[in-house]
């Protein structure tokens, strides 16, 4: 599957996995609540329209570092 086509929550995991972080590092690397993280984690619900742009910044940066580009 490519990234491009995981949901935010599907990508934003995987981007987190890849890293090695855990889910409590990545919430505060992002600014959120450890809660809020494994709410979009697992599909219960989906981050404001307004963050969505950050947390994709994220993910797309910790899975290039990941794939070491």
């Amino acid at each position: 599957m490519q990234e491009s086509n995981l949901k935010i929550g599907e990508r934003l995991k995987l981007a987190r996995i890849l890293r090695g972080l855990t889910m409590d590092e990545a919430a505060e690397q992002l600014g959120f609540s450890r809660r809020a993280l494994s709410s979009w984690e697992h599909g219960r619900h989906t981050p404001h329209p307004l963050h969505e742009k950050r947390i994709d910044e994220f993910a797309s940066r910790w899975i290039r570092e990941a794939l070491g580009n």
